[in-house]
């Protein structure tokens, strides 16, 4: 989960989105962004969903695809650059001259 100190255990099954910016030490604007474009999914309990004030739920399951699908992954190695040939070399050098 996010924090090594908070045990799975304690965590609820269902989040609002201020406990899910509390626990990722983020803005709660910024999980109602990742809610409004689908990156992070939940569940609009409003009794008029896309109208007014939002109710999100977040399951933990949610939460944890949505962080892993965060995690950084390994760099692909990039092939070293080749370098002039000194006879290709010689005449960018006398050019500058």
């Amino acid at each position: 989960m996010p924090t090594n100190t908070t045990p799975q255990a304690e965590i609820p099954a269902f989040l609002t989105a201020g406990q899910v910016a509390r626990l990722l030490r983020v803005r709660d604007a910024k999980v109602l962004s990742w809610l409004r474009s689908g990156q992070l999914r939940g569940a609009d309990l409003s009794e008029r969903p896309g109208r007014g004030k939002a109710r999100w739920r977040i399951s933990r399951d949610d939460l944890r695809a949505f962080l892993e699908s965060r995690q950084p992954r390994p760099a692909t190695p990039t092939p070293p650059r080749r370098r002039r040939k000194p006879e290709q070399r010689a005449g960018w050098i006398e050019f500058i001259r």
